[in-house]
């Protein structure tokens, strides 16, 4: 079995810690800071929780001054980079504390605080850290981002765009840009060309996040980015693919599929009619191409989980894409798994499995979850 994640606070990473934080305090124990993180609650608490847990220390060691304190967190920073912190598997992500520190002592320390994050994000990304200075100093913030947005750094550059996502999973949602993106726009053409794919797929994560709330917003930015370079066309199929899940046919018909009624669904067969929780459900289908010249398809299929109160959630997965020549045949064969995971409860009963041809969902079928 995998480590569970929140195991990368090791001992000796945490002593790792310790040393840094001695690095940059005075009547610093290193036995009483060990003590502290390792309590009675540590093995209960979760990777979040743990974080946190050390973060809360930390900041009892470090200075009240918060311009000194951000000095101490970016020299911390640079103590790592001196002691290798890389030697341990996943060990940049337990100093997410870093960007906590700043967040929760520098909020009222715009300037210092910037300067920090901008400082330690090649080692630790901040964009969780970010955003609450994003909803307090908006117009502040977004400066900054356009400045971060032509740094030298990609890590700096991927901040801008990864830092103002209006829906960053797991981190604090940016009400202000859900309800008007165009604050976002200059930010996400400044980067649209970004050398970086580490930059460009964030660019499309954003726009992924906009989508939601504003599809036609996307969608206008998607007509005006396709064909201009191989980069723009797959920020704007990454940041398209929810539209693309939904179905849209203005959305279909920017990347070229073809119409789902050149298509024909035949032989479906839900193989496993009665499956188990922890087992499988296998389907095959073919399909058939009606139209004599080349066209594009796009293969999902939908799975209706039955929920706690009766109704079904649809849930679209991809099978692949490709160009299929004048009246051509496919046979496609799929097991979808029902293995228990902690992101979804199965609730026994009937479900539905759906084919889904560029968008369109042409053939649907049940099968019992037992």
């Amino acid at each position: 079995m995998a480590d569970l994640l929140k195991n990368i606070f090791s001992k000796a990473l945490v002593e790792l810690i310790a040393d840094a934080v001695d690095s940059v305090t005075i009547d610093f124990s290193k036995d009483k800071f060990l003590s502290k993180v390792f309590d009675k609650e540590w093995d209960n608490k979760e990777l979040k929780q743990r974080t946190s847990h050390v973060t809360d220390i930390i900041i009892t060691y470090l200075s009240e001054d918060f311009k000194i304190c951000a000095q101490q967190v970016m020299d911390m920073g640079d103590y790592f980079i001196d002691h290798n912190i890389y030697q341990f598997k996943n060990g940049t992500l337990a100093l997410l504390f870093l960007p906590d520190i700043i967040e929760k002592q520098g909020i009222d320390f715009f300037e210092d605080s910037v300067i920090a994050f901008k400082k330690i994000t090649p080692l630790i990304s901040c964009e969780f850290g970010v955003r609450p200075f994003f909803i307090r100093y908006p117009k502040e913030m977004m400066s900054v981002a356009l400045k971060w947005a032509n740094d030298e750094d990609e890590h700096v550059r991927r901040l801008a765009s990864e830092g103002s996502r209006p829906r960053l999973p797991w981190g604090i949602a940016l009400q202000a840009y859900k309800k008007n993106p165009n604050p976002l726009k200059k930010l996400l053409e400044t980067l649209k060309n970004d050398s970086s794919e580490y930059v460009r797929r964030s660019v499309a994560n954003n726009l992924n996040d906009i989508s939601k709330d504003h599809p036609e917003w996307v969608i206008d930015i998607a007509n005006n980015w396709i064909g201009k370079s191989a980069e723009t066309d797959w920020i704007v199929k990454h940041a398209c693919r929810t539209l693309l899940k939904e179905g849209r046919s203005d959305v279909m018909g920017i990347f070229g599929y073809s119409s789902p009624n050149y298509f024909k669904i035949s032989n479906f067969d839900v193989i496993t009619e009665n499956v188990k929780i922890g087992e499988a459900l296998t389907f095959h289908f073919e399909l058939d191409h009606l139209n004599e010249t080349q066209g594009k398809v796009r293969l999902e299929y939908g799975i209706y989980y039955l929920k706690k109160n009766g109704n079904h959630n649809r849930k679209v997965f991809k099978i692949s894409e490709k160009e299929m020549d004048g009246k051509t045949n496919l046979f496609i064969k799929r097991n979808q798994s029902f293995k228990v995971i902690t992101t979804r409860t199965f609730y026994a009963g009937e479900h539905f499995v759906s084919i889904i041809i560029n968008g369109k969902e042409m053939q649907k079928k049940s099968f019992q979850l037992r």
